[in-house]
């Protein structure tokens, strides 16, 4: 069974300004598809003819004349219509669609507020509630609780930015602040105004709405939130001649003396480290705040960002290339399968015990009836509790483990983790749930800790209680004889039809990662595919480890596709012991992604039965969400695997499965490459060195490079071959 994670969008006045930025933002988000966009004065024409360079990303598609019933059932519409018409649609759509997703001022305010600022009453003053304001870098947590999201204004936007870390920590002053912005001309929209012409525009500079501005509202009531008391704010925007861009220079008194620059620099990078969309700057002296290097060329043609560095996150995994379809590339040296990957580092250890203040151990405490080891704990050192996050199975069927560690993660701290291999404790109800706990508990009593600072991980057969006597022995033992040296023997206690321990470590900074999984069966992009523990000597708080953690699953495990099956236990945790202190968060987000992405790679290696680790790689789609659509399709296709085991260069299912994918492409622009040999262009048959072929497909490591001639959109997924040997496996209970 294969799992996609795109999401159904419509749009609603895409012809504006607002509405042509937001199709080129989306034709770029990897889980977006839009499938429906409305215009009025351009209905009927296509989206490339109004904006030649959005032409690449949305194909022929039209605009349409607005329907309620054509927006049913979206997964999420996003409104760019002027103010006023949002509010008079809202209650027709609430009911018809996932998500609504206003970008006018018609849900920002309450209605008496609205009411003052804006000249007259809300038409739809019973939905204010369901919308969420969406500031993220301030209001992560209120989003997840409405299904609905009002976007804040520009003016808004930059000011409350440039001002929340400061009231939220009491640095400044909430009264008498002052704002001054200058903005473009775009701003004002498409229709005809005296006031956008060249001719007043051009070198000239005006103020507008002088203490009167309707922002005013919402710069203030997003500022009282943060600073937890009522804000003042003096705003005056002027209009300058540029056609985009924001510039806010915002003035407030400290709240107390000796509040230096260096002291503000570093709150402001630690308030927004996790937050990619704002960087802090360190400049010299003297350099000047300049719109060009933030502003980019309006509706230039869609492309994808990189940051230097980085990687290329939802694209592919670590360290991956980004060759095409008859780019020749250089391959790995193939292995055999079960051969001691995790040697790869020999001479330094890979594991969980790479990292300063943690310990752990394996044993073999009874539970496999093979004697092989069975049961692993991971703990700091210390035995302190420390920041803490964890991913989970998708699966609604989640086992009892799984069920405690989320309840114990609650407040984002934990101290231990304790694993069992051979039992999934899943499908065994309230009983299964006492055992989990009884297992915490154990753990706790051994190492001197609370229950609640212990998580719980097992995996193995499901249906099957839990047999608790060898548990009840071997937990105590198992506690009196962790050492910083025990993570190897934690990483084999966990596998079951694994052949080989899976471990990496990665580097941020001053700060280690270490990390060990299992996984070799029930692999899926979906979440979390597999069992893992990450820890680390970075000082990360929670909340942020939280969210660097659901970065680095989203372009390594939620990139792998060996069966299509997701487990009742699928877990990811991560605890950070903070010895080495504070690191750079982008950094540390990489370097997670980079033991993720390591983990994962391990685990394709050594999937069940599999004779070939497989890399599909969509280039040219029209959005990285049906890049990803397409090469999920193929990597999980049964009938490609099965001719990759035969060694077969079937390239016509491969062009039969992207064309079932449900993603936008001309089959007669497609082209497919295997270990850069193309076999297939324009979608049909071309001329290749057949007996490179052959020594290509022989080989272990094989990449398909499909490239969909569309647009830009990229996706890698990692699966592997289908074998005789993966059948004898699963054909019994395993």
């Amino acid at each position: 069974m294969l799992f996609v994670m795109a999401y159904r969008a419509g749009i609603l006045g895409g012809s504006g300004y607002t509405g042509a930025e937001l199709l080129r933002l989306c034709a770029a988000h990897p889980e977006l598809e839009v499938v429906h966009v409305t215009a009025e004065t351009n209905a009927g024409a296509e989206i490339g003819e109004v904006y030649p360079a959005l032409r690449p990303a949305y194909g022929t598609t039209r605009y349409a004349p607005y329907a309620p019933d054509d927006l049913t059932g979206l997964d999420v519409v996003f409104s760019a219509l002027p103010h006023g018409a949002s509010q008079l649609l809202a209650p027709d759509l609430v009911g018809r669609v996932g998500h609504l997703v206003d970008l006018a001022a018609d849900f920002r305010l309450p209605a008496d507020t609205y009411r003052r600022w804006y000249g007259e009453p809300h038409a739809a003053p019973e939905l204010l509630g369901e919308f969420a304001y969406g500031l993220v870098e301030l209001y992560r947590d209120a989003l997840a609780a409405r299904r609905h999201v009002a976007v804040p204004g520009c003016y808004p936007t930059a000011v409350s930015l440039a001002l929340a870390p400061l009231l939220a920590e009491g640095l400044v002053e909430p009264r008498g602040i002052v704002a001054n912005a200058v903005s473009g001309v775009s701003g004002a929209g498409r229709a005809l105004r005296t006031t956008s012409l060249f001719s007043e525009a051009n070198e000239n500079v005006s103020a507008y709405g002088l203490l009167t501005h309707r922002h005013t509202a919402e710069m203030e009531q997003a500022l009282s939130r943060v600073a937890r008391q009522p804000v003042e704010v003096l705003f005056t925007p002027h209009l300058v001649p540029i056609t985009r861009g924001i510039l806010a220079t915002c003035y407030a008194r400290p709240a107390s003396p000796g509040l230096s620059s260096a002291r503000l620099l570093e709150h402001y990078r630690d308030f927004y480290a996790q937050d990619p969309c704002v960087v802090v700057v360190d400049e010299p002296s003297g350099t000047r705040a300049d719109l060009r290097r933030e502003r980019r060329p309006r509706h230039r043609a869609v492309r994808h960002p990189h940051r230097d560095g980085a990687g290329d996150r939802g694209r592919g995994q670590p360290r991956e290339g980004r060759r095409g379809p008859g780019d020749p590339g250089v391959q790995r040296a193939a292995r055999p399968a079960g051969d001691d990957r995790a040697a790869a580092a020999r001479g330094r250890p890979v594991s969980v015990t790479a990292v300063r203040g943690f310990v752990a151990g394996g044993i073999a405490s009874g539970i496999k009836p093979s004697g092989a080891p069975d049961l692993a704990i991971v703990a700091t050192e210390d035995r302190a509790a420390v920041a803490a996050a964890g991913v989970f199975t998708t699966n609604l069927v989640q086992a009892a483990p799984v069920q405690v560690s989320r309840a114990h993660l609650r407040d984002g701290r934990a101290a231990a983790v304790v694993l069992n291999s051979g039992n999934a404790n899943a499908a065994t109800g309230a009983a299964g749930r006492a055992d989990a706990r009884r297992m915490c508990d154990l753990t706790a009593e051994g190492l001197g800790v609370r229950a609640e600072d212990v998580l719980v991980c097992s995996t193995g057969l499901i249906g099957i209680p839990m047999p608790m006597a060898p548990v009840e022995s071997g937990i105590p033992a198992l506690c009196g004889a962790l050492s910083a040296s025990g993570g190897s023997d934690a990483a084999r206690a966990i596998m079951t039809t694994d052949t080989v321990p899976k471990e990496a470590t990665a580097r941020a900074g001053a700060a280690t990662l270490g990390a060990m999984a299992k996984g070799a069966a029930m692999l899926s992009p979906a979440m979390a595919t597999m069992l893992a523990v990450v820890v680390t000597d970075a000082e990360v708080p929670a909340p942020r480890l939280q969210r660097a953690l659901a970065t680095a699953v989203s372009s390594t495990f939620d990139c792998l596709c060996v069966d299509g099956a997701r487990s009742t236990n699928d877990s990811v945790l991560v605890l950070a012991g903070g010895r080495a202190g504070p690191v750079d968060a982008h950094a540390f987000t990489d370097a997670l992604t980079e033991v993720c992405g390591s983990l994962a790679e391990q685990m394709a290696r050594d999937a069940e039965g599999a004779t070939k680790f497989v890399r599909v790689t969509v280039t040219g789609a029209r959005s990285d969400a049906d890049a990803r659509l397409a090469a999920r399709a193929v990597a999980g296709s049964q009938l490609v695997q099965c001719s990759l085991n035969g060694s077969d260069p079937y390239w016509g299912r491969v062009l039969s499965e992207l064309g079932a994918s449900g993603a936008h492409l001309d089959p007669e622009r497609v082209a497919i490459a295997y270990n850069g040999i193309t076999v297939c262009r324009d979608g049909v048959a071309c001329a290749h060195d057949a007996d490179a072929l052959a020594r290509e497909m022989a080989g272990r490591e094989i990449t398909i490079a499909c490239d969909l001639g569309v647009a830009h959109g990229t996706a890698t997924v990692l699966t592997t071959d289908l074998s005789h040997a993966y059948v004898d496996e699963n054909r019994r209970t395993s």
